[in-house]
């Protein structure tokens, strides 16, 4: 995830640094919520879980 902001700002370019700092941002949220998720299994609270993580998204294709 480093290299996609130095990536842009190498080249100066403020508006893919912001993109990467996009996709950063989301996958940091995916990653709260995948944690999240385990508590709410681990308290026995498997509908909520089950649906808080169909809230987050598939970055399988994504770099």
């Amino acid at each position: 995830m480093n290299s996609e902001i130095e990536d842009s700002s190498a080249t100066g370019d403020s508006a893919e640094r912001e993109k990467a700092l996009e996709r950063i941002t989301q996958r940091i949220a995916a990653i709260d919520a995948l944690v999240e998720t385990q508590k709410l299994m681990d308290e026995g609270r498997h509908d909520e879980a089950s649906s808080l993580l169909k809230t987050i998204p598939d970055f399988s294709d994504e770099p």
